[in-house]
């Protein structure tokens, strides 16, 4: 397995930082390999976002020891236009999740929720694979069931009700953590361009700042034609 991509920079607070631009990528990031070109060695994440809009950013964290405790908070966005307070802005956790890739499962950024202990990802088989005997084995792709059992070795698990809460909460991170923050211009916001810290603390590190700088433009967007929707 490859390891985990080690760039060149300073770090002094135990973990790294890491804007992901564009915050909605083909690009996965997976445990053990490298990190994808859209992790970039930056400080800033930049947004267009007109009034009434919903725009993403997003950035990593890496960390060199267990982080304990992680909290993310984003100030007030400011500039010359004014201010826009921080419920401009939503803090969400990419939440790893183990999911089908082809004929296994991976752990992948894949569930926003506000509480990273609703679940956890534990070294357990799920009672269908357990159950698969060779005799009932297709062997696609020219796998072995060994094989294929190993790629089911772990599952998803509720630790409470699937009820997410309000606002983020703190969690330790091991290896990394995904943030995804969505901003919502407010409708009377002036046009301009407003910059925010977005401040990383943790109980056993140092904290670290990253800027929020969104742009308003001068104009509004028409009322979508039909509703995007997904349903999971």
């Amino acid at each position: 397995k490859a390891p985990a991509i080690d760039l060149p920079r300073e770090n002094r607070n135990g973990y790294r930082t890491y804007v992901i631009s564009p915050a909605i990528n083909n690009s996965a990031i997976l445990e053990k390999r490298p990190l994808p070109a859209v992790c970039r060695d930056e400080k800033v994440m930049k947004v267009l976002c007109a009034r009434g809009e919903y725009e993403p950013a997003s950035f990593l964290i890496q960390a060199d020891k267990p982080l304990e405790k992680v909290m993310v908070r984003v100030g007030d966005l400011a500039g010359p236009a004014g201010v826009l307070g921080p419920e401009t802005v939503d803090v969400r956790i990419a939440r790893k999740f183990y999911r089908l890739i082809t004929w296994q499962c991976v752990a992948i950024p894949w569930v926003l929720v506000h509480d990273p202990g609703m679940m956890e990802i534990v070294d357990k088989h799920q009672k269908w694979v357990t159950k698969m005997t060779e005799e009932s084995w297709k062997s696609p792709g020219g796998h072995s069931l060994a094989e294929f059992k190993a790629g089911y070795s772990r599952m998803n698990q509720l630790n409470r009700e699937l009820v997410d809460t309000d606002t983020l909460q703190p969690g330790d991170i091991t290896d990394f953590r995904q943030f995804w923050l969505t901003v919502q211009v407010p409708g009377d916001a002036n046009p301009g361009t407003y910059r925010g810290a977005v401040t990383i603390t943790a109980a056993n590190a140092a904290p670290t700042r990253l800027t929020l700088e969104v742009t308003v433009p001068s104009f509004d967007l028409l009322p979508p034609p039909f509703e995007y929707s997904a349903y999971y």
